[in-house]
């Protein structure tokens, strides 16, 4: 089990972005959060086993359509062993 932190910019924000993200974590079965950053950017906390990341991660990136990933950071962080779902914050 994995959990990172991260941060993507670019046409990020009014492109269904979070819910996208939603969508693909909750079947995937991961866990974590999306919310949108004042700044324009959206951050991302995503857990689960390193097969489903690479595959959630191949999946966002491709993106929906709408959005346009320019830039990301990645941080691997602690697992949250109690947490049991995927949501949007914020």
């Amino acid at each position: 089990m994995k959990r990172y932190l991260i941060i993507f910019q670019g046409r990020v924000q009014g492109v269904g972005f979070r819910f996208f993200t939603y969508e693909t974590a909750t079947r995937l079965k991961m866990t974590g959060k999306v919310r949108n950053m004042t700044n324009g950017h959206v951050e991302c906390e995503i857990q689960g086993e390193p097969e489903a990341f690479q595959r959630f991660f191949a999946l966002i990136m491709k993106g929906n359509g709408f959005l346009k990933i320019e830039d990301y950071t990645l941080k691997e962080l602690p697992v949250v062993s109690e947490e049991q779902s995927f949501k949007i914050v914020g």
